[in-house]
């Protein structure tokens, strides 16, 4: 990992409080000493309706290996922040049965913050 690229990677098996974890990333980028990012690229996911073929979908189980996932997520991470120049990433990333009924806004499956400074 480089040392200009600041990563949080982490895993829920409970639904992701998606503006509070961004809230909480954001204020330890400030009290460790970074300035306030210039820009902050989001991607929020979620548990869709229905399936590729239109079926109706209930629910995902997002299985995982721990310890390969975060390497995974790791890696991918580093990769987009080298690419699009981020100095900071947040990946929070649900494991477990989704229930596509229980996912709403402030309750996803994926959380991706890029914080960009200049």
């Amino acid at each position: 990992m480089d040392a200009c690229l600041s990563l949080q990677i982490s895993l829920h098996p409970e639904p992701i409080q998606a503006w509070d974890l961004l809230e909480s990333w954001h204020q330890r980028m400030v009290v460790g000493g970074d300035s306030p990012a210039a820009a902050t690229s989001l991607f929020i996911g979620r548990v869709r309706g229905v399936t590729a073929a239109g079926l109706p979908l209930e629910a995902l189980e997002l299985e995982h290996y721990p310890g390969m996932t975060e390497t995974r997520l790791r890696q991918l991470a580093t990769a987009c922040g080298h690419d699009h120049g981020a100095r900071a990433i947040c990946v929070a990333h649900r494991v477990g049965r989704l229930d596509r009924k229980s996912t709403r806004l402030n309750s996803s499956h994926t959380v991706i913050s890029y914080a960009v400074f200049c």
